[in-house]
């Protein structure tokens, strides 16, 4: 178990006067008058109108990196092969590991031919 005796202590918080204006609360009666009357009368939802034909839709940044590769795959290597793995990545503009699945496809083609 960790040792916590030995954190700094912060001591307490500045009171509400002494904090800055942005981070006051702000009274509830502002946020009540602001908050519909019953839960009942809310507005219904607007519904999107469906897209254009030229309008297109719009795709998380990080679906379009998506590989599908989960299983992590770690070995050592001589410094000569890094360099030229890299070399030719860089070079192609491709990531390291899809080197290594065109590698793995070309030494299957070979092997079956041979």
């Amino acid at each position: 178990m960790a040792d916590a005796s030995r954190l700094k202590r912060l001591g307490a918080p500045p009171s509400l006067e002494e904090a800055r204006v942005d981070l006051a609360l702000e009274p509830v009666a502002a946020r009540n008058e602001s908050a519909p009357e019953s839960p009942t009368k809310r507005a219904a939802p607007v519904s999107k109108p469906d897209p254009e034909p030229d309008e297109y839709e719009r795709i998380d940044g990080r679906s379009l990196r998506k590989t599908g590769r989960t299983v992590p795959f770690s070995t050592r290597v001589s410094l000569d092969l890094d360099n030229r793995i890299r070399r030719i990545a860089a070079k192609h503009r491709m990531l390291i590991v899809e080197i290594i699945e065109q590698g793995v496809d070309l030494l299957e083609e070979k092997l079956k031919r041979g």
